[in-house]
């Protein structure tokens, strides 16, 4: 959290009541939804295996409304997915999303780009 501060303008404060917030929890896995819910929001953050700068960065930029790298609109201009090698309960993750790309370049080394 303190790198969002030092290297964006978003701000996380101390939850005092606010109606919606973030909830931190060691749930099974590491995930987050994407953007805002409302209420508690909960992001997981599984204590055994979630505890590492680049997953926790990971699942606040979703919080934050940020998808995966790999579902931008002009994804296929980079990416091939290898549908054959991508499990069907896992195929929502590959499935291009409608984002707003700000003529940002296509990040590979990005934390919300996976691995090969």
């Amino acid at each position: 959290m303190e790198d969002f501060q030092k290297k964006t303008c978003v701000r996380f404060v101390p939850h005092v009541g606010q109606p919606d917030f973030l909830s931190i929890q060691s749930k099974l896995g590491c995930w987050s939804t994407v953007g805002r819910d409302g209420g508690q929001q909960v992001v997981s953050l599984l204590t055994s295996s979630c505890v590492d700068h680049g997953v926790i960065q990971h699942e606040l930029l979703h919080a934050l409304g940020i998808h995966h790298k790999h579902t931008r609109t002009d994804r296929d201009q980079y990416d091939r997915i290898n549908w054959e090698n991508v499990p069907a309960a896992s195929s929502s993750n590959f499935q291009k999303a409608h984002t707003n790309n700000l003529n940002t370049p296509y990040d590979y080394s990005s934390v919300l780009h996976y691995g090969r």
